[in-house]
């Protein structure tokens, strides 16, 4: 399953995928073009258990949850809308290939952010990356962290913190949750 960046919809279910594509394919699209494409929350292990003799995991003082190692795929420029994960877990994300931009906030954040009620979101019509703080003059009050990841690198983001994420050259990363 493929998501591009088009806003969530009420008549469609909730990260319902937008395209579908062999990962061969997929690959030689992020190789060949700029997409807004991306694979989410993609656990491998369900697709190929046997991979799990292959994975070591890195001891961070925190119980990792080992059956559930998320992948992120991501085409040039594509990216998640401004989110924190249901579950608030703490997330380790290491970054495989390609360059990323994470932008995080903390929970004290919420009133900045032009957060959604009751919902997991912010408005998705927001550009995290490029705010226009004319339209959005609270978002000048918002105190948040910008990481940028290369290959090898990781990105830790304690439970509920808000992150936005885009691929600023195709690339692909993987979750831990603690």
């Amino acid at each position: 399953p493929l998501y591009d960046d088009r806003p969530v919809r009420h008549d469609e279910g909730f990260n319902q995928a937008h395209a579908k594509m062999k990962m061969k394919d997929y690959v030689a699209l992020l190789k060949k073009e700029p997409t807004r494409y991306r694979i989410f929350l993609w656990n491998i292990l369900k697709v190929v258990p046997q991979l799990q003799k292959d994975f070591s995991y890195p001891d961070f003082g925190l119980k990792l949850m080992k059956g559930l190692p998320m992948l992120f795929f991501g085409g040039e420029n594509s990216y998640t809308f401004m989110h924190y994960d249901i579950d608030l877990a703490n997330i380790f994300h290491f970054h495989f290939h390609g360059k990323k931009q994470c932008i995080l906030f903390d929970q004290k954040q919420n009133d900045y952010l032009y957060k959604i009620p009751h919902s997991l979101i912010v408005r998705e019509d927001i550009d995290f990356a490029n705010p226009d703080y004319e339209k959005w003059p609270a978002l000048k009050k918002a105190k948040g962290f910008v990481g940028n990841l290369e290959h090898g690198e990781v990105l830790y983001m304690p439970e509920g913190y808000w992150h936005y994420m885009r691929y600023v050259t195709p690339g692909f990363s993987m979750s831990l949750r603690a």
